[in-house]
């Protein structure tokens, strides 16, 4: 799963529509900051991200809980045009604080790290709260290689959904509305009759097929940190 949103993560980041999803890797840098006071924060290390993060209006965080337990979407709207918004896309319809505290935490960080770069911007409650503004994964959707829970195709599949859209439906220079994170008309309709967590994993393994094969043309070789090496992405 992670590699697989570090995969979706270069397909859907488009500068023109400012989207940027951050995969695990860099949900989990957030995450790190929880036990450290503002005054011991170590910014320097976390000047790429700023590169990544600087003039996005929608920032996707793919969160990994308690070592791939349970996965969940973040997402913080940051449009200068209205009020910074954030919610948490959640396969789980009830919260359940032994599976789902890393989300808040992150959300808590993330803004943290914000505020420090844009101190006259980001202000106020970092509550990131579970509006659960996406559909339950179901277990009767759930395919034979899930022994217990879809969450981590669901929440790729949601991920890609909603970047799709943003990107499909363009930005008309207008002042977000209320209720912008839930799903969009369409989207809401097909899959509120249920998710299928087969479908997303045909998905990602196609996506992970076709990277292979472009990177080891390109690169040489298909190991994914390798690669990241050659790109000059890790020190």
């Amino acid at each position: 799963m992670t590699t697989s949103f570090e995969l979706l993560s270069h397909l859907t980041s488009r500068a023109s529509h400012s989207i940027i999803l951050l995969g695990p890797y860099n949900a989990h840098r957030y995450y790190q900051l929880t036990s450290l006071p503002d005054t011991k924060i170590p910014w320097v290390e976390y000047n790429d991200l700023e590169e990544k993060v600087k003039g996005m209006d929608y920032i996707f965080l793919a969160i990994s809980n308690d070592g791939g337990s349970h996965w969940t979407l973040v997402v913080q709207v940051t449009d200068a045009r209205g009020p910074v918004t954030k919610t948490c896309i959640d396969g789980i319809p009830v919260f359940t604080p032994s599976n789902q505290d890393v989300a808040p935490r992150t959300m808590v960080d993330l803004c943290r790290y914000l505020r420090h770069l844009y101190p006259d911007r980001y202000k106020g409650d970092d509550d990131i709260g579970h509006a659960n503004h996406s559909p339950s994964q179901r277990k009767h959707n759930r395919c034979r290689g899930d022994a217990w829970s879809a969450c981590g195709p669901f929440a790729w599949a949601m991920a890609r959904e909603f970047v799709q859209c943003i990107a499909g439906c363009g930005d008309e220079g207008v002042e977000l509305e209320d209720g912008f994170l839930d799903l969009p008309l369409g989207f809401a309709e097909v899959w509120g009759r249920g998710f299928d967590s087969a479908v997303a994993r045909g998905w990602i393994a196609r996506l992970v097929a076709r990277e292979r094969r472009l990177t080891l043309l390109r690169w040489g070789t298909v190991d994914w940190f390798e690669i990241r090496n050659l790109r000059g992405l890790r020190k």
